[in-house]
């Protein structure tokens, strides 16, 4: 039995994607902070979905970019991030219709996905979803916002 989190999953492997290089040692290095056995975590160098191939997911969790291209950043979040980490096109859902058109082919039967959207856009995100043929629901974030799109 192996440990995730504060659960315990039989036999998971945890893979996470990254279109950034230069990211994939932070990643291994929190992997190994927070205890998930380095052999159950995979993680591929690529755009969305692409490193996958045809793996099918049973959870789908991302944090795409999605803030507005016409929104201004406060500098406590602005300066230390690259620009590609927040912005994702005048609505800020270029990345997310991308999700909903490549999701259907790697969420595995009965799966589930989560996914990060801009709360002033969350009801357009959830729709592009529902045009996928997905069950899609807006879920709040901690401060009782809509934050989080669920995708089955």
């Amino acid at each position: 039995m192996r440990r995730f989190g504060r659960h315990r999953l039989r036999g998971a492997r945890v893979s996470f994607g990254e279109i950034d290089p230069s990211h994939e040692a932070t990643i291994r290095a929190n992997i190994r902070a927070n205890g998930l056995i380095e052999a159950c975590a995979d993680v591929r160098i690529g755009d969305l979905f692409e490193p996958f191939d045809d793996d099918e997911f049973d959870v789908v969790a991302a944090n795409p970019p999605y803030v507005p291209s016409t929104r201004a950043l406060p500098p406590s979040v602005a300066d230390y991030e690259p620009v590609r980490a927040f912005y994702a096109g005048e609505d800020g859902l270029d990345v997310i219709r991308r999700i909903a058109t490549g999701l259907r082919a790697h969420l595995a039967p009965g799966g589930v996905a989560w996914i990060e959207c801009d709360r002033a856009h969350a009801d357009a995100a959830r729709e592009l979803f529902a045009v996928e043929g997905f069950d899609a629901a807006v879920l709040p974030d901690q401060y009782d916002k809509p934050r989080v799109i669920t995708v089955r």
